[in-house]
């Protein structure tokens, strides 16, 4: 057995990164090794002695059910995967785009192990003892399964999704482990020092939990290039009654399997899954019951074959709720008789929790009335020379009158009711100059959240 992966700190590799920052013509290194599907799983024994390295509380709901050194763990391996997770959100050092590596590759997060597991068992946790230079190291070959340890000293592990490692002997423990992972994936080292895969880590370690294009090029070598015919999830439905329905696209009409995160620690990677299931509706719904012992975390969808690109993305889970997608503008608002365009927005979050979401209108004329309006569906078609972009019914929502600096907000109350409903959002408007005497902004799409 292996050990590959000697993450050194900075300042003491200075002279060999030195010599190697303008050698970029061979930038990624592949092992030979690559993870099949029976390889997917990770799970973490969650033995960390710092701890800030559990001091992250906050639940996230792109990641239910795990906060702590599992969460920052759990970032890490999505940031490998074939697409965004979700909307991409989770990590402040790169918003919007947590899940990059454009590959057909996932992996699939199985939440707990109850130790530290064999060396092919596919499990993160702390190694006591001092690693004097070395952060962590993966145990391979990784064809048959691999595992990440992390020395408990002279580091101090720290799980901060928004500041990271702030001392010299701190150690970000989502940059590093994603820099791991990328060993277990088949990938060694790179020559390039912008790459995650680069041997020295910068002194703040966070720089290696985004990764670099010489990164997804090694990941794409392995995995191949995102495929057009990769099973693909957009979103679930609770149907009630433990019923479930995925959806998206490029599904198997007869034979797909459904795989997700095992609910209680233990077991043996293996996903909880629910086979031999049908899609309908062209390949793009598949109706199930919950599995026993499914809980929050990952749903893949596998179809038949042995290709890399016969797994789906990982789509984030909570057998409690349905998924929660940030506001998201959609469809172009009129130019109004003063040359501006009508932009619709937000403030706050459309959330249950904080309870302070507002819908916000600019560009449209000052002193000029504006109605907010609803619908449960997008559409796109012609309206008084501009584009209604909400499906009827119709429902009416509160006036307001646009001020001198062209601007207007709607507070939007959220209460239980609205939990898991989406909405679609356009602002209607006076224009006395207009020939139509009337314009209409843009549109938001809204799901509201716990």
């Amino acid at each position: 057995m292996h050990l590959r992966s000697r993450l050194l700190p900075l300042l003491a590799l200075a002279a060999a990164a030195l010599l190697l920052i303008d050698d970029r013509t061979r930038a990624y290194v592949l092992t030979g090794d690559s993870l099949g599907f029976d390889q997917r799983d990770v799970r973490v024994f969650d033995n960390f002695t710092d701890p800030p390295a559990n001091a992250n509380t906050t639940p996230d709901l792109s990641f239910p059910g795990y906060t702590g050194a599992e969460l920052a763990i759990w970032k890490a391996c999505v940031e490998w995967g074939s697409e965004l997770h979700l909307e991409g959100q989770g990590d402040p050092h790169q918003p919007g785009d947590l899940g990059s590596g454009g590959g057909n590759f996932d992996f699939s997060w199985q939440g707990n192990a109850t130790d530290v597991g064999g060396t092919d068992d596919n499990v993160h946790s702390e190694l006591s003892g001092n690693g004097q230079g070395v952060y962590a190291f993966t145990e391979v070959p990784s064809s048959d399964g691999w595992r990440i340890r992390y020395y408990s000293g002279p580091w101090i592990w720290r799980d901060n999704p928004i500041g990271g490692a702030t001392a010299m002997n701190h150690a970000d423990l989502q940059g590093v482990a994603c820099h791991e992972l990328g060993h277990a994936l088949g990938l060694a080292h790179s020559n390039d020092p912008a790459a995650t895969m680069f041997f020295a880590p910068p002194n703040d370690e966070t720089f290696l939990r985004s990764l670099d294009p010489d990164d997804v090029a090694g990941l794409q070598a392995i995995y191949g290039a995102r495929s057009a015919t990769k099973p693909h999830v957009d979103t679930y439905e609770l149907l009630g009654g433990g019923a479930l329905l995925v959806r998206g696209s490029a599904f198997d009409a007869s034979d797909n399997e459904v795989w997700f995160t095992q609910a209680a620690a233990g077991g043996d990677g293996t996903p909880v899954k629910s086979s031999g299931l049908a899609s309908t509706n062209g390949g793009t719904e598949i109706a199930l019951a919950l599995p026993a012992g499914a809980g929050p975390g990952d749903l893949l969808v596998k179809v038949p074959g042995t290709a890399h690109d016969a797994l789906s993305n990982a789509f984030p889970f909570d057998p409690a709720s349905e998924p929660c997608f940030l506001p998201k503008l959609y469809g172009t608002g009129k130019l109004t008789s003063a040359g501006t365009t009508a932009d619709i927005g937000w403030t706050g979050a459309s959330s249950l929790s904080t309870n302070d979401f507002k819908i916000t209108l600019f560009g449209a004329p000052a002193g000029e009335l504006a109605i907010l309006f609803w619908g449960l569906a997008p559409q796109d078609r012609p309206f008084h020379g501009s584009r209604l972009l909400v499906a009827r019914p119709l429902k009416r929502g509160p006036s307001v009158t646009m001020s001198p600096l062209t601007f207007a907000q709607v507070a939007i109350p959220i209460d239980a009711s609205l939990l898991g409903v989406t909405r679609y959002y356009q602002f209607w408007f006076e224009d006395a100059g207009d020939p139509f005497g009337v314009g209409t902004s843009n549109a938001l799409r809204v799901t509201f959240c716990p």
